[in-house]
């Protein structure tokens, strides 16, 4: 249990992290919607605050946040999928028309560093980390991009901690975009994922990340929750 929650989740959190915090921009967009749906509250005996965190309206109201976190799924994730064909089934290419007979048997193998850099699905740009390719999407585009992107695997074994991860990582850079500043924050090249895990790694080298995290100007005193 602790190898399946911290294997996956962790790697993505820090590419989540490196991206959001190396991109002013982006953490002022992030800060700016989180800060709408916080609940702040001051205890009447000490002066102090506690700030509420509703996790279950991150992904709907704070798009940029939300953005992030897919485009960091789509660009860092190295997983490969394993099938068995248990009856003989042919494919054919929408776009081709070409056909591909799966003989009944036979081990079929897809990795997400394909499909999830497809131009023909992100464009041309998929080497970019964009959030914007997750924010305001026509349903078309969406609906091709859905199928494009497996990072949880898919179907009868589509990870079932989804959701759980998600919850984790959005409130977690949320809570710090408000709360705190985040200084040194640069993105290192990443390296390929472990055996039996789903996220690149991030290759530092000799380099130390020299990452500071302070807390903000008028936040000093707050106690963060969250609830879902």
């Amino acid at each position: 249990m602790p190898f399946v929650g911290t294997s996956n989740t962790i790697p993505t959190l820090i590419w989540f992290f490196l991206n959001v915090f190396s991109n002013k921009d982006l953490v002022n967009r992030i800060r700016s919607e989180v800060e709408s749906v916080l609940v702040t509250e001051t205890n009447p005996d000490d002066g102090r605050r506690t700030a509420t965190v509703d996790i279950t309206r991150l992904e709907k109201e704070c798009p940029t946040l939300y953005g992030c976190y897919r485009e960091t799924l789509r660009k860092y994730s190295d997983i490969l999928g394993n099938i068995r064909v248990m009856a003989d089934t042919t494919l054919r290419d929408p776009a081709t028309g070409r056909e591909y007979l799966l003989r009944k048997g036979i081990n079929v193998q897809w990795p997400t560093i394909v499909t999830h850099q497809l131009p023909s699905v992100w464009g041309n740009d998929t080497h970019e980390f964009k959030p914007e390719r997750f924010i305001d999407t026509p349903n078309l585009e969406e609906k091709k991009r859905r199928g494009a992107m497996i990072p949880f695997g898919g179907g009868r074994t589509l990870c079932p901690g989804r959701y759980f991860a998600q919850a984790e990582n959005l409130a977690f850079v949320g809570a710090i975009a408000v709360g705190f500043n985040v200084e040194g924050a640069t993105v290192p090249a990443a390296s390929n994922a472990f055996l039996g895990t789903a996220m690149r790694r991030p290759n530092w080298g000799d380099k130390d990340p020299g990452v500071k995290i302070k807390r903000r100007m008028g936040w000093e005193d707050v106690t963060w929750e969250f609830k879902c």
